[in-house]
C-alpha cells in the first residue's frame, strides 16, 4: 500500500469563521473547508482536486423563544478513511412530547488508488419529524409518526410492528443510512457521543438547568 501522506493548513478569515485543511491521499488533493454561512450554522465541505463532492454540517441551531433544536458534528481522517459524525437533541421550555430531532449518525467513505470517494458504511438512530400524506401513520400533532414509539416498546402485534417499519424505511430513505437500533444503536450512541463529548457538553450546559429547559432530549 502506497504510503499516504498527511498535512494541513489552518488559516482564519476575517468577520466569518473559514477553516482550511489539506489532506494528500493517494497522490490527489483533498480540501476540508469549514464555512460560517449564518451566526447560528456552520458547514464542512469537502472538495478532491478543486470539486465539491460532500457537505456535512459541524454545528446548527434553529429555535424560538422557548425552544431550541441542535446538531453538532465532526470528521476524522485516518489513511484512507474518511469518517463524518452527527449528533442531534433539542430543548424546550413548554410541556411538549415533540422533543425531536434526537439522535446520531455514522458515514464512513474510502478513498481509492484513483482518489474516488465511495460510501463504506453510514448508520443512523434518529427519533424526527415525518412528512407524510397518509395521515393515519402520524399521531394527531400531525409531526410524529406512530411507529417511533416502538423504538422503545416492543411491538405486540402486525400493526405496531408495520407502522415501526414504515417509520425505520422513511427515515432510511431521507437520511440514505441504515437504521440501527438494540445493542447496534447503543454502540453507534458511545462512538458518536465520545467523539463529539466537549461540544456537546459546550452546547447542552444550559440545558441541565430546569428552570430555563424543563424538557430536553440530549
Amino acid at each position: 500500500m502506497k504510503k499516504i501522506f498527511l498535512f494541513y493548513l489552518v488559516l482564519v478569515c476575517n468577520f466569518a469563521f473559514c477553516g482550511v485543511k489539506n489532506y494528500n491521499i493517494f497522490n490527489h488533493s483533498f480540501v476540508f473547508k469549514t464555512q460560517k454561512s449564518k451566526p447560528e450554522k456552520i458547514v464542512l465541505e469537502l472538495y478532491r482536486d478543486k470539486k465539491k463532492i460532500i457537505s456535512h454540517v459541524l454545528l446548527k441551531e434553529d429555535g424560538d423563544c422557548s425552544s431550541i433544536s441542535l446538531r453538532l458534528g465532526d470528521y476524522v481522517v485516518k489513511n484512507n478513511e474518511i469518517t463524518f459524525y452527527s449528533y442531534w437533541a433539542v430543548a424546550d421550555k413548554m410541556p411538549t412530547t415533540l422533543l425531536m430531532p434526537y439522535g446520531f449518525s455514522k458515514q464512513v467513505y474510502l478513498v481509492d488508488k484513483n482518489g474516488i470517494v465511495k460510501l463504506k458504511k453510514s448508520e443512523i438512530y434518529i427519533e424526527d419529524f415525518v412528512e407524510s400524506k397518509d395521515k393515519t401513520l402520524l399521531e394527531s400533532d400531525g409531526f410524529r409518526h406512530r411507529g417511533i414509539k416502538y423504538l422503545t416498546q416492543k411491538p405486540t402485534n402486525e400493526h405496531e410492528q408495520f407502522l415501526l417499519d414504515n417509520y425505520i424505511s422513511y427515515i432510511e430513505k431521507k437520511y440514505k443510512s441504515k437504521f440501527v437500533k438494540a445493542k447496534n444503536k447503543k454502540i453507534l450512541e458511545k462512538e458518536v457521543r465520545a467523539k463529539l463529548k466537549e461540544k456537546i457538553e459546550k452546547h447542552t450546559k444550559t440545558w441541565k438547568n430546569k428552570e430555563i429547559y424543563g424538557n430536553s432530549k440530549y
